[in-house]
């Protein structure tokens, strides 16, 4: 059987667009949004649950302590982008492709309201710390006139709707006293800053180069982590006007983001299949986690700091000691 030769000039063409196809208009790698596998993990407040949610629509939740699954649901037949325990571990949010986010009760597994009102797909959800509100980010390939809403936990009610990102927001968090809501922009690579009491815009500055992919406050409320499209992980020091104190360059997007529950280390999920884990004090890389056969699309740290769940493309949950980087769970 003779060999397949390909000439150096063409081999080079195709290669070169085969990277163009990756990059988006800012050069940076577009983001791939999942068909199949892994969209998000998260941990309830006491630590026994472990919650993933898959790209067919499908949320799965299992024990810690035994790696067994204890119950699967299937909120609507629409794509889960993201999912969030509230701080009290009774409800489950979920985001949802339908530009809707639902609200499942965790013990009987069964679900309670639909928040309806975005106009375009919602990409992820999160708690207010005192468990009275959750906001929700919406994205769009064209502009949208709500990318971050807030709603009434209880009563469902919208009671705040912001446009701070033309075409949406990827990510959404609150600060840990509950008094900052910030999100991060798709394209603009803006980071936005509200006081939730007032709804005032506080402070709005240019962080990524393109898509925010993910926000999480230090549990001391010092910082602010953001994992973006340009292949970096930043942390930003809230006391002195949001100055850049940390840049953790990758080799691909970074799509999540945890901190450890003493602040001291923070976990990444890379497009490159790996999770890494960093010494924030001395900005440095100490672990890097090798299991999954697909982009690592999200991680998470426990309670008690001694797991990492990441979640990828590969349909693969898995779970991390965070001491020794060894893998202690495939879960299924």
């Amino acid at each position: 059987m003779k060999k397949l030769k390909f000439h150096p000039i063409i081999f080079a063409s195709i290669m070169l667009i085969f990277c163009l196809n990756r990059l988006d208009m800012t050069g940076q790698a577009a983001v791939m949004e999942p068909v199949h596998g892994v969209t998000s993990v998260a941990f309830s407040s006491d630590g026994k649950i472990i919650a993933a949610s898959f790209a067919n629509g499908i949320v799965k939740m299992w024990s810690t302590e035994t790696g067994k699954i204890i119950r699967e649901i299937e909120p609507e037949p629409s794509k889960i982008n993201s999912i969030s325990f509230s701080p009290d571990a009774y409800t489950l949010g979920i985001a949802c492709d339908d530009n809707t986010i639902k609200l499942w009760d965790v013990l009987s597994g069964t679900g309670v309201t639909t928040l309806r009102g975005h106009s375009s797909r919602v990409v992820q959800v999160t708690f207010s710390p005192d468990n009275e509100y959750l906001a929700s980010a919406s994205s769009s390939d064209k502009p949208i006139p709500d990318s971050v809403k807030i709603w009434h936990k209880v009563t469902g009610d919208c009671i705040a709707t912001f446009n701070d990102h033309p075409e949406g927001a990827m990510s959404v968090a609150y600060s840990r006293d509950g008094k900052i809501l910030t999100s991060g922009g798709s394209r603009d690579g803006m980071i936005v800053m509200r006081d939730t009491v007032e709804k005032t815009k506080i402070k709005e500055f240019p962080a990524h180069g393109t898509y925010v992919l993910d926000l999480e406050f230090s549990p001391d409320g010092r910082y602010l982590a953001s994992a973006g499209a340009d292949y970096a992980v930043k942390i930003w020091d809230l006391k002195h006007n949001c100055k850049r104190r940390h840049y953790f360059k990758h080799p691909f997007l970074v799509s999540s983001l945890s901190y450890s529950p003493d602040g001291k280390k923070l976990a990444t999920g890379c497009y490159d299949q790996k999770v890494r884990i960093w010494e924030i004090d001395y900005g440095r890389e100490i672990k890097t986690l090798k299991g999954h056969a697909g982009n690592v699309e999200c991680v998470a740290y426990s309670p008690d700091g001694s797991w990492i769940a990441s979640g990828g493309f590969d349909d693969m949950v898995i779970l991390w000691s965070a001491e020794s980087g060894t893998c202690g769970f495939v879960l299924k």
